[in-house]
């Protein structure tokens, strides 16, 4: 069943492969400011350091122990409740500058967050979740029924940050997508793996060139 959301978030497209990801453990010492004995790792701040979290493979999402689950929940929850302060701290690599930026508003800082909870399968492990809850919202990864449409339109599917907003990026003919909700004529979608191998997507498309697949 799908069920209605209305929090108005994208992913901006980006890939990190050029650069050494390392672990989602590395990443969270780097947000919390503990040394790694990376020098260009440590010198990361937490704004820089949750763009890297988001943008590289590091471990496998389902290896994420309980310890592991608890501290991303705190780390996640910390960046949501600092998300004005974060947005605002000035970018210390050039070469990650331009990724950084294209979350520096808030609602695509909301979304590099979400993507993040909902790449480690929204921390199974952890109980008591109630700040991310309310702030992502408790259906991010329910058990429901995965929904799937494809794109039937022969030149693509616009993506939009937000019904009628700005085109993120265009979808390609026949591209599978997840449905998370909906809004009047406009679905809330996933784009859980793209053809290039770059992070998913959330955003919304028209339901003028959405089908449900068989």
């Amino acid at each position: 069943m799908i069920k209605h959301s209305f929090l108005f978030v994208f992913l901006a497209l980006f890939s990190l492969n050029s650069f050494a990801c390392g672990t989602v453990a590395n990443w969270m010492d780097a947000y919390e400011g503990v040394t790694t004995g990376n020098d260009w790792r440590d010198s990361m701040n937490p704004m820089e350091s949750l763009v890297m979290l988001m943008g590289c493979e590091g471990d496998n999402p389902s290896r994420l122990g309980m310890a592991e689950q608890q501290r991303l929940s705190r780390i996640l929850s910390d960046a949501m409740s600092k998300s004005s302060v974060l947005t605002s701290m000035p970018s210390k690599h050039p070469d990650i500058e331009d990724k950084v930026k294209r979350f520096r508003h808030p609602v695509s800082f909301d979304a590099m967050v979400e993507s993040i909870y909902r790449r480690y399968q929204c921390l199974p492990s952890v109980t008591k979740k109630v700040f991310l809850n309310k702030k992502i919202g408790n259906n991010s990864c329910s058990d429901d029924e995965v929904v799937l449409m494809e794109i039937t339109a022969k030149s693509g599917g616009r993506l939009r940050a937000i019904p009628r907003g700005r085109i993120v990026t265009t979808l390609a003919h026949k591209t599978n997508i997840e449905v998370l909700g909906y809004n009047g004529e406009w679905y809330k979608v996933i784009n859980p793996v793209n053809t290039k191998g770059e992070e998913a997507m959330v955003g919304f498309v028209h339901e003028s060139v959405l089908a449900f697949t068989k």
